[in-house]
């Protein structure tokens, strides 16, 4: 691609006005960024093993501290990922680490999601190729965020949620927010039939059974397997 700066999202994410802007900041005040999500960062998707942040710890424009976002914005960022109430009591009661870059006073949040984020095209281009063999391999899909920080790119997110992870759900509440957005009127009978049916009790059950390691080790087994059916049957045509 010849932009400058490339979005990724998944197709259940709504933009709010003023996202562009925002990552852009972030951007300009932090030139080693690799990746920049619109949305605070909850989770450590490097799981620790991130280093490029590190070499700021030794720069005076850089000042590290925590960051407690409000309430609502850690409801909305749980009912996107349908967090239970044990989940969501953590993300509640733990700070997120931030970075400030002090000469502009911009501060980011330490970490990005592949859910939807900003990615220069310069630092596009040394991540790829990615590997690509299998649909849910947790290395494959991490390898990107892996090749990132080893060039010294930072992982890095705004504090303000600029987009809104809908989960794949619509209720009353995202309408309104669209209609404010778009000026286009939802009506709550609207809301209601686009409302997702209840999930059944088999449903239910077997999405608690996935939660098991063990189970869930034999779906992802099956669905590789899967994959690798598929995408060898659409290669041959």
């Amino acid at each position: 691609m010849p932009n400058e700066l490339i979005c990724y999202a998944d197709s259940d994410v709504l933009f709010r006005p003023g996202w562009l802007p925002a990552s852009l900041q972030v951007l300009q005040a932090f030139p080693k960024a690799g990746m920049v999500g619109a949305q605070p960062n909850f989770y450590d998707v490097m799981e620790g093993e991130g280093q490029a942040h590190q070499a700021l710890h030794f720069d005076p424009e850089y000042r590290f501290g925590d960051y407690w976002p409000d309430q609502g914005t850690v409801d909305e960022y749980c009912f996107g990922i349908g967090a239970n109430d044990e989940l969501a009591a953590k993300f509640h009661n733990t700070p997120l680490p931030a970075l400030t870059h002090q000469p502009s006073d911009t501060q980011a949040i330490l970490g990005a999601s592949q859910m939807p984020f900003r990615i220069p095209r310069q630092v596009a281009r040394q991540v790829v190729p990615l590997p690509a063999t299998r649909g849910l391999l947790r290395a494959e899909t991490m390898s990107l965020d892996h090749k990132i920080d080893q060039l010294g790119y930072l992982h890095l997110s705004t504090p303000r949620a600029h987009v809104f992870h809908m989960g794949n759900t619509v209720n009353e509440r995202l309408l309104q927010e669209v209609e404010q957005i778009t000026a286009i009127p939802a009506s709550h009978e609207t809301a209601r039939k686009r409302a997702p049916a209840r999930a059944s009790r088999t449903q239910r059950w077997l999405t608690s059974l996935a939660k098991r390691p063990r189970f869930q080790r034999l779906l992802l087994r099956a669905y590789n397997l899967l994959f690798r059916v598929l995408y060898s049957e659409s290669q041959e045509k």
